[in-house]
């Protein structure tokens, strides 16, 4: 909060809509974590759970962040890949 509020005081590089959007995602992240974990499961539950997290990836990248940028498609290109190509291994922490 202190580094948008500085950012806001300063009138810094950041628009209101994207601190708005970051602050969104830092909250809820242990959610976004947790179904992301989802998708490292088999079944039709958690495709369509890879497909989701895609797309408000892509939509969050336009509504909330000012429009679809080159770095926007080299990560989402990147999500694509680690969610449907990585091969799933065992992640169990012992």
């Amino acid at each position: 909060l202190s580094y948008y509020a500085v950012a806001i005081l300063t009138q810094g590089v950041y628009s209101r809509t994207i601190m708005i959007g970051w602050t969104i995602f830092a909250f809820f992240s242990p959610v976004f974590a947790y179904f992301t974990w989802l998708t490292k499961k088999t079944g039709i539950f958690s495709f369509l759970l890879r497909i989701g997290i895609l797309l408000v990836s892509i939509f969050s990248s336009i509504v909330l962040f000012d429009g679809f940028r080159v770095y926007d498609m080299i990560i989402n290109g990147i999500l694509f890949y680690v969610l449907f190509f990585q091969k799933k291994g065992n992640y169990n922490l012992k």
